[in-house]
This record gives structure tokens, C-alpha cells and sequence, in this order.
């Protein structure tokens, strides 16, 4: 599985490769060697912020559900789940289940913290999309329809009669009957963590978070050469990684470079600019992650025991 990831990681190196050479690349590489050294930190020190934000929000909803893990190895189990973080719709990332399962933790609890991360982060990002949104009225649709489906799920979720209507529909056995068993029980938990003010320490969060990634890419941009005010940048930002996430390309290599390169061209820039820029903040958000992800799955075994209920106490405390 290790080698698997890895090879995924150079994949999708070998792809910014060929955009940056299909590209003007000479002329992108000398924007890219234009930003000062003492940048640097803080492109890369705003993601890395961002990702330890939105630990603090998953370690939050798993201690709401009963659980509570030594922060250091949980947040290194955390950290894994962004070696595949470069999967459609960060499907991938519930790898950190099966450490988590080796604390006491079960997969319906790990699966419904995941789904009240991505309702979170999808109204977040529908929100910062409304700085940009004199961009890209062509794709006005996706905000509408972004929106449509949040709410829905949410709908959905706190259903209190949903799990019970799947439970009623599940056949006497086999996969079917185990399906749908598992997802009345995820939906349950689920609800739980969307509570009103779950839900708002949730976005609220996720805006921080996504924030510090869309800030990351306004200054890139103007390091670039390119005269966007930093809201607009974060809006283009927010409304790519969006469109990314409905294509359901892994990642969402392709359409997330291809809708911030247009939107920055919009916005002013040239193609090299435009290039660079989304070339640098796709390698300090998406491409970091995963390296991340995968120096933390390292040596990462199944967890330890169980933590009995004086021990989660204790860990509290």
C-alpha cells in the first residue's frame, strides 16, 4: 500500500512536470525563482497551519463521540490520512481508520466524523467563493449547486427516521444487508456531529483553515507579478478547489489548475503568471499534504490498544 501511495505522489509530480513543460516553462520557472527566500516559510507555513487547524476539528468531533487519543499519536494517525488525500472527494484519507480502529475507535465513528469534515468544508467553501464571485459567472452554477447538495445532506443526515428506514430496507443477509446496516449507523453518528453548534465550530474552522490555503494562493500570486487583490485570490481559490472536488478526479488534478489559471488570466494575469502561481500552491497545499501524509504513515502500525474509560479520562485531563 506504501509503495502504492508513493507511486501516486510521483504520478502526479510527472503531471505538473508536463503542465509546467507544455506551458511557456522556461518562463515559468523564472517566476518561480523570482519569490525571496524569506517567503518561503510562510507559503509554506499558512498550509501547514491550516492542516493542523483542521485537526483540532477532527480531534473535536471525535471527542465528542467518546474518544479521546494521545494528541501526538493522533495526530500523526491524522496526518496519514493525507497520504491519499489526492483521491476524489479525499475518500482516501479514511485510511486513518484502521489506525483508529487499534484505539477503540469504530469505522462508523471515523466515517462520520469524515462526512461532517466534508459538509464543513463545502459550506466554508461556498463562502469564500463569494469573494471571487465577479469571476466566474459561467460558473455561478457550481456555487448554486454546491449549496443545493449541502443543504440536502444536511437534511438527509438529521433525518431521525433515515437510518431507521434503511435498517427496515436491508435484506435478511449478505452485502446489500451489511451496506446498508453500515450506513444507517454512520448516519446516525453523523448526525450527532452536526449539531447547531458543532456545525458552526465546523465551518467556522474549515474557513480558517481553507482561508490560510486561499491566502497562501493570493500571495503567491502577487509574488508572481500578478495585480489581484488577496480576496478575489482566496474567492478563485475556494470556487477551483470546488469544481476540483465535483469532477471526482483524483485530487481534482486538472480542473482545480485549469479553473485557477483561467480565473487568474480574468483577473489579469498572463499565462506564465496565472501558471506559476497555481503550479506553487497546488505543491504547498495538495503536494505537501501528501508528503506529509506519507512521512506519518511511516512506521504507523495499527494503534494500540483499546483506551478503557479511565484512560480516556486520564488523557483529558
Amino acid at each position: 500500500m506504501r509503495r502504492s501511495i508513493l507511486w501516486s505522489a510521483l504520478g502526479g509530480a510527472g503531471l505538473y512536470l508536463v503542465a509546467i513543460l507544455v506551458s511557456d516553462g522556461a518562463e515559468v520557472l523564472a517566476r518561480v525563482r523570482e519569490i525571496p527566500p524569506a517567503w518561503i516559510p510562510v507559503v509554506v507555513g499558512l498550509p501547514t497551519l491550516g492542516f493542523l487547524v483542521r485537526f483540532v476539528r477532527w480531534d473535536v468531533f471525535l471527542r465528542a463521540l467518546g474518544h479521546v487519543l494521545p494528541r501526538a499519536r493522533h495526530l500523526r494517525i491524522y496526518l496519514a490520512g493525507f497520504a491519499l488525500t489526492a483521491t476524489p472527494g479525499k475518500v482516501g484519507e479514511n485510511l486513518r481508520a484502521v489506525s483508529l480502529a487499534g484505539h477503540g475507535v469504530p469505522a462508523s465513528h471515523s466515517f462520520a466524523a469524515f462526512i461532517a469534515e466534508r459538509l464543513g468544508d463545502v459550506v466554508a467553501m461556498v463562502l469564500l467563493s463569494g469573494l471571487a464571485v465577479h469571476l466566474f459567472a459561467d460558473q455561478g452554477w457550481l456555487v448554486v449547486a454546491s449549496t443545493l447538495a449541502t443543504v440536502v445532506a444536511l437534511w438527509v443526515i438529521r433525518r431521525p427516521g433515515v437510518p431507521g428506514w434503511l435498517r427496515a430496507r436491508a435484506p435478511v443477509a449478505g452485502f446489500r444487508r451489511r451496506a446498508l446496516l453500515g450506513v444507517a449507523g454512520v448516519l446516525e453518528v453523523a448526525a450527532d456531529l452536526l449539531s447547531p453548534r458543532l456545525l458552526v465550530l465546523g465551518v467556522g474552522i474549515a474557513l480558517l483553515a481553507w482561508g490560510a490555503e486561499g491566502l497562501t494562493f493570493g500571495l503567491l500570486a502577487r509574488l508572481m507579478g500578478v495585480d489581484v487583490a488577496l480576496p478575489t485570490a482566496m474567492g478563485i481559490f475556494a470556487v477551483a478547489t470546488l469544481l476540483g472536488a465535483v469532477s471526482f478526479l483524483p485530487g481534482g488534478v486538472g480542473p482545480t489548475e485549469a479553473v485557477m489559471v483561467g480565473l487568474l488570466i480574468v483577473a489579469g494575469a498572463n499565462l506564465p503568471e496565472a501558471t506559476a502561481a497555481t503550479l506553487l500552491v497546488r505543491a504547498v497545499t495538495l503536494w505537501w499534504a501528501v508528503l506529509l501524509g506519507i512521512l506519518a504513515l511511516m512506521g504507523l502500525d495499527g494503534g494500540g490498544a483499546a483506551a478503557t474509560p479511565d484512560q480516556r479520562g486520564d488523557a483529558g485531563a
